[in-house]
């Protein structure tokens, strides 16, 4: 072994560290097999280790005991969360009843209802703003990843026979969006455009793109929904079109301030998106801005909303095409087949099933 003892990416100092790590790694896989580890687990886990008496103590045992102690705050973060929100809730229930009681004295019905509308939209705000804090987006998320591959060490022959079960077997969660997924995991990603009130979850659910344009993301009736990933659109592949839905608020919330890009002026200084899947960041140029509606199926026009795949280089010059020939104005993007877009779709009222369209590229190298 040239003079090093390596487990996976872990290098030990002499043969008793790594005797202890090895021996460390086979505990956990037992638990592991028994326990994944997740915020659901987190609590469980700690009170076996507790009271199983075993010291975690080698490199592998530390991390994994780090990994564990985030799990555990965010379990405990869930739990206040829950209870903030029933007591917060019967706080509002008991509120509600003494204001309804002193506005049937004071408004009529029309004020009763402007009042209760009102009310359902502030609510649904305030929750939308209690998802966006747990949102945390830092630079630092970027420098730990690349800290990480940089530093990964090359296992050498001897050491390609252990079994490590505590590698990802699956896409891994972007830390930003760990707590939000737990909480509800039909979330796809995240949405916002600098400089705009646009900053919500995206959801999918692989089945329906209508259910959380009603619902929001407790899953409770809300009017205002959020935004949705199309449920033909699967993130767990590297799509080409990926097509979100929301809805055109007249109080500017979801996908109510999209019509400011039929400005030129506005897109000059919003060109770019963010949108994020809960494994990959991304950055988006907007392409094009255009107006069109839902048409009859047996119509032969150009149907935005169908033009998902567009992996086929001619599928891909039938899109580019239409969207020259419709768009409002030009923009500075320029696209080439193999880019990956972005359609953010919401409703025009201008005519009969309208529809106002925002299309972006996605900026490769750029997250």
């Amino acid at each position: 072994m040239n003079g090093k003892y390596t487990i996976g990416k872990y290098e030990f100092e002499n043969r008793a560290a790594y005797e202890k790590a090895r021996r460390e790694l086979e505990f956990l896989s037992r638990l592991q097999r028994r326990y994944p580890l997740n915020q659901d687990n987190a609590l469980a886990i700690s009170d076996i280790l507790k009271k199983s008496g075993v010291s975690l103590q080698s490199k592998i045992g530390m991390d994994y005991l780090n990994r564990l102690d985030s799990y555990v705050k965010g379990a405990e973060r869930r739990g206040k969360m829950k209870r903030r929100q029933r007591k917060m809730g019967w706080l509002w229930q008991r509120n509600l009843s003494v204001i309804a009681g002193l506005l049937a004295f004071m408004l009529c019905i029309i004020g009763v209802y402007t009042f209760l509308n009102f009310y359902s939209s502030y609510r649904s705000n305030r929750k939308i703003w209690e998802l966006q804090s747990l949102i945390v987006r830092e630079d630092a998320y970027m420098a730990e990843e690349s800290k990480g591959e940089a530093e990964e060490a090359i296992i050498e022959p001897e050491a390609e026979i252990i079994d490590i079960p505590l590698e990802a077997t699956e896409p891994t969660i972007l830390p930003e969006y760990e707590e939000l997924y737990a909480l509800n995991n039909d979330l796809a990603g995240g949405l916002r455009i600098e400089g705009t009130g646009i900053d919500y979850p995206v959801m999918w659910t692989g089945q329906d793109s209508s259910y959380y344009l009603s619902h929001n993301f407790e899953r409770e009736d809300d009017k205002n929904g959020l935004l949705v990933l199309d449920y033909r659109c699967d993130i767990g592949d590297r799509q080409q079109n990926y097509l979100i839905h929301g809805h055109n608020m007249r109080s500017g919330t979801m996908f109510g301030g999209l019509k400011k890009y039929m400005e030129p002026s506005y897109y000059q200084e919003h060109k770019y998106i963010a949108f994020d899947t809960v494994y990959e960041r991304g950055c988006y140029e907007v392409v094009a801005v255009f107006v069109s509606q839902v048409f009859d199926s047996d119509s032969e026009v150009f149907k935005y909303y169908n033009c998902l795949d567009i992996s086929d280089e001619a599928d891909y010059q039938y899109f580019i095409e239409n969207l020259d020939g419709i768009k409002l104005y030009d923009t500075d993007a320029v696209t080439q087949f193999g880019d990956t877009f972005i359609m953010l779709s919401t409703c025009d009222y201008s005519r009969e099933n309208g529809r106002l369209v925002v299309v972006a590229k996605r900026m490769e190298g750029i997250q």
